[in-house]
């Protein structure tokens, strides 16, 4: 079983999240309590020892490889970007990061450090599904989540993206 999400410091998974089990993965998403079950699939992610940046410093006993992106200026933002050390044996997971925005009147820093990794399989009752969940496809969460909200989460409204989610989440059933 895998995951694709990390808990937060209180040891929560809070965001949307896979899991994948040998016959099928499973989407649990939180915000709208649903459930949506799929046909196995092949990883697309897989390990990598290049994270595509620069070797930089030791950060927990991982050799780390530094990338920065930043925006190029404009009116709204003068300087915004990111800098991370990225863990080259835990498949390039973010151990530092730094992010720094100027929107013209007010100049934001935000420093993010990991203070710990362990290795291995995450406890099972991340995985445990609440009781309350209930399996729903992309059309049943996209049209409730327009009358919360006001806004579409498929497809910004387009009616040909809904559709053509709704059809291979009604083909994996």
């Amino acid at each position: 079983m895998t995951a694709n999400t990390l808990p937060d410091a209180g040891g929560r998974i809070e965001t949307v999240r896979s899991i994948q089990f040998k016959d099928r993965y499973v989407v649990i998403d939180p915000f709208t309590n649903s459930i949506s079950t799929y046909k196995p699939y092949k990883p697309i992610i897989v390990a990598t020892q290049d994270c595509q940046g620069v070797r930089d410093v030791r950060l927990l006993g991982y050799q780390t490889e530094i990338i920065s992106k930043y925006a190029k200026p404009n009116v709204h933002y003068p300087q915004e970007g990111t800098t991370k050390w990225l863990a080259i044996d835990l498949n390039c997971i973010s151990l530092r990061e730094r992010y720094i925005r100027d929107d013209g009147s007010e100049l934001v820093h935000v420093n993010r450090d990991a203070i710990s990794v362990q290795v291995g399989e995450p406890p099972a009752a991340y995985f445990d599904i609440p009781t309350n969940y209930v399996e729903r496809g992309p059309a049943d969460i996209d049209s409730e989540m327009q009358k919360k909200t006001g806004r579409h989460v498929f497809g910004a409204g387009d009616p040909t993206v809904l559709q053509k989610l709704q059809r291979a989440y009604d083909r994996s059933k």
